[in-house]
């Protein structure tokens, strides 16, 4: 294997496992990514899938100090450094029970949902489909972002 070619090097192949256990557990990120594979369930808070994202941690920690610095390209060896560093910091927030904190969170707690919502619209359809007479359009309920902040409105379908 050469330790040049992400593909097949040791790190790279951990890397690509990890990323895909991470977007697993993790749907809504996986979906803002991009990656619809999970866009039918949500991230599992509950003990069992802390459990799940442990285990992970543990995993990707373990393997990644089993494979040798030495010989490593620089890529792979702040990859393999960077996985145990977000595998220790996963484990340590599991040890220290920061899920507790998740509800009153100022960076990523349920009262940042509706910021998150107004940064995406639903996409119009052309104006070659619409009626020519505004008033003969539907309407749709939807938000929209108004001056920072996020405002009802009712819009022309």
């Amino acid at each position: 294997m050469s330790s040049t070619d992400p593909s097949t090097s040791p790190v790279g192949a951990l890397s690509d496992r990890f990323w895909e256990e991470i977007l697993a557990l993790n749907p809504s990120t996986a979906t803002v990514y991009g990656d619809e594979r999970y866009a039918d369930r949500l991230e599992d808070p509950s003990p069992a899938g802390r459990a799940k994202t442990r285990d992970v941690a543990e995993r990707t920690k373990r393997d990644a100090e089993a494979i040798p610095a030495d010989g490593l390209s620089i890529e792979d060896r702040i990859t393999r450094d960077m996985l145990i560093v977000i595998a220790d910091l996963a484990i340590e927030e599991d040890d220290q029970g920061t899920h507790r904190l998740a509800v009153v969170d100022q960076i990523g707690g349920p009262q940042t949902l509706m910021p998150q919502i107004c940064q995406f619209q639903r996409p119009t359809r052309p104006s070659a489909s619409r009626s020519s007479s505004p008033a003969s359009r539907p309407t749709r309920r939807s938000w929209t972002r108004t001056s920072g902040s996020c405002t009802r409105v009712s819009r022309p379908a």
